[in-house]
């Protein structure tokens, strides 16, 4: 199965989050393993936080590999200001 890399950029909010969306839906759909690229990313809303959610717990589901590369202390206490627990990312706060 190969990795593919996708870059978080340095903000995930309503107003740029479709484009990553459908590229993670296809990632999802072909069942490739994920690698997320978020050393830049310092802004999330709730959508940008929902997604990387949503996306977690599905990879878990479909037992589809998801790497984290470079998340940053910000993002993980955005997550936990949302209450929203990652395994393996929030837990290290």
């Amino acid at each position: 199965m190969s990795e593919n890399t996708v870059e978080l950029g340095s903000e995930l909010t309503i107003r740029n989050i479709q484009p990553l969306y459908s590229q993670l839906a296809e990632l999802l759909h072909q069942g490739s393993a994920v690698r997320l690229e978020a050393s830049e990313l310092i802004k999330a809303d709730t959508a940008g936080l929902q997604l990387l959610f949503c996306l977690q717990s599905t990879c878990v589901q479909r037992s589809i590999p998801l790497n984290w590369i470079g998340i940053t202390p910000e993002l993980k206490k955005q997550f936990l200001q949302m209450g929203m627990q990652l395994p393996g990312i929030t837990d290290e706060l």
